[in-house]
């Protein structure tokens, strides 16, 4: 493997209720080197936000949990992980379409799906241990569609063999997926956080284009402008700049 750390400890399950669980079961029991990878042919209880289940197809796509232990973010930095972890899988797809004019279909929709067009394509769950004022352990549950045929499932999804025409090795999109990520968490230890806000801002779905979205029970059109430190949602509505958490605010696509 070409990577310093990521995948040099790795455990494969052909099943198993959600990766994110298994690597905390595993972390309450034995010691997990940083950058170690819990991945599965299939969940049974794959987990997403607002505590949505995610759905694959069995050995064709890429389900895994990155271990982390990035004691150097204090408590207020956590959206830095989230940063790292969606440009990693961004700097991942954009390599399998480099050269054709694909590759500016690639977004990340806030707070952390990525998006190829209106459909998506991967997501990330990360669920934090806080010791003191630090992140003591970070598990970055990522799913992305690789082989599968979307079309069979019940919301706007898309795969990276829809999008390119290929068949993909799921072992090795693993091990090439682990280096994007890496060298983008090796930035985030270097403290780029600048750098990382900047690229995030220049990928953002939808940015600074006329929106529509869900609040309470409200429908209304903003403009997205960016995120704030904290990673809240910054929208322009009627010419005033609001804040939003991911969960009080919904997309209407």
């Amino acid at each position: 493997m070409s990577t310093l750390f990521f995948g040099h400890f790795h455990i494969h399950l052909d099943s198993t209720d959600s990766t994110n669980s298994h690597a905390m079961r595993l972390l309450e029991n034995e010691e997990i080197p940083e950058g170690g990878i819990v991945s599965a042919g299939v969940q049974t209880a794959g987990r997403g936000q607002r505590g949505s289940q995610w759905e694959s197809f069995p050995n064709e796509n890429l389900l895994f949990t990155l271990l982390l232990k990035p004691a150097f973010l204090g408590i207020g930095e956590q959206m830095m992980l989230t940063l790292f972890a969606s440009l990693g899988i961004c700097s991942y797809v954009t390599s399998r379409l480099k050269n054709t004019d694909k590759v500016a279909g690639v977004r990340i929709k806030w707070p952390n799906d990525i998006y190829y067009g209106d459909r998506k394509l991967a997501g990330i769950l990360i669920e934090n241990q806080i010791s003191g004022t630090s992140v003591r352990h970070s598990l970055t549950g990522i799913g992305l569609n690789l082989n599968s045929r979307m079309s069979e499932m019940p919301f706007p999804s898309v795969s990276l063999r829809e999008i390119t025409g290929k068949l993909y090795d799921v072992r090795t999109e693993l091990t090439e997926l682990a280096g994007h990520l890496e060298s983008y968490y090796l930035r985030l230890r270097s403290q780029h956080y600048g750098d990382l806000r900047e690229k995030y801002h220049s990928l953002l779905y939808r940015k600074d284009e006329p929106q529509r979205f869900r609040s309470g029970t409200c429908d209304w059109t903003g403009i997205i402008r960016g995120i704030t430190d904290t990673g809240l949602l910054l929208v322009e509505r009627e010419g005033k700049l609001e804040t939003f958490a991911h969960k009080e605010l919904i997309f209407l696509i």
